[in-house]
């Protein structure tokens, strides 16, 4: 996995900049893709297989596309039979003009995310080392009660992926930093160091991970 964390909205805004409008679901965003395909009577672009799983879709799916003598050409998928077939989400998902992650926090108590990193395996999860800023950052939003904080971790035992769970209070200590983005970033900073094995596109992608979560919450 070499996309840099943090794209979501890094094209969010993109987007935004060129007049175009943005949704950010509150559930799967594969499920909310399928969704308003389906409705809207539009066709998927990815090379995702997981869109094949929806049992009831008539939307077409198409893997690629290139440009032939100046008009867009798609490419259709490959289809698959999907080993867990679902239906398409009804009704249509709620979806957000900005990332609602303010409003998640204080109706749910709950922070989830997954995997910043391709080296997550080999660094642990830097959600997970940027837990003191975002107790700050819970602070600083108001959240006055206990989080219920979830990331995908790696166990060397099993040699297979898992979801942590802990529970943690909003903690004003860091809170100055959320002020100043470079402090805290070179507050972190020192706690990691490269794997031997990465190559230059892993540890650049691991190092802005770390970035883009601190300034999601500054």
């Amino acid at each position: 996995m070499n996309v840099p964390h943090g794209l979501s909205i890094l094209y969010g805004d993109m987007f935004k900049d060129l007049s175009v409008n943005v949704h950010y679901s509150e559930l799967d965003n594969d499920d909310t893709i399928a969704a308003f395909a389906e409705r809207d009577g539009a066709a998927v672009l990815s090379r995702d297989k997981d869109f094949y799983r929806y049992s009831n879709a008539k939307f077409p799916i198409y893997s690629d596309f290139e440009i032939v003598k100046g008009r867009l050409q798609l490419i259709p998928s490959e289809y698959i039979q999907h080993p867990k077939p679902r239906k398409l989400l009804d009704p249509l998902p709620i979806t957000h003009y900005n990332k609602p992650t303010i409003n998640r926090l204080k109706e749910t108590g709950e922070f989830v995310r997954g995997c910043p990193s391709s080296l997550t395996k080999y660094t642990g999860n830097l959600h997970v080392l940027c837990r003191p800023i975002r107790q700050a950052f819970y602070y600083h939003i108001g959240i006055n009660r206990t989080v219920t904080e979830s990331f995908i971790e790696w166990n060397p035992e099993k040699q297979d992926t898992y979801w942590s769970k802990d529970l943690v209070e909003p903690d004003p200590k860091l809170l100055l930093l959320m002020n100043d983005p470079i402090a805290a970033v070179n507050y972190f900073l020192p706690s990691i160091s490269r794997p031997e094995h990465s190559t230059d596109l892993d540890w650049d992608n691991h190092l802005f991970g770390l970035v883009a979560i601190i300034c999601e919450y500054i």
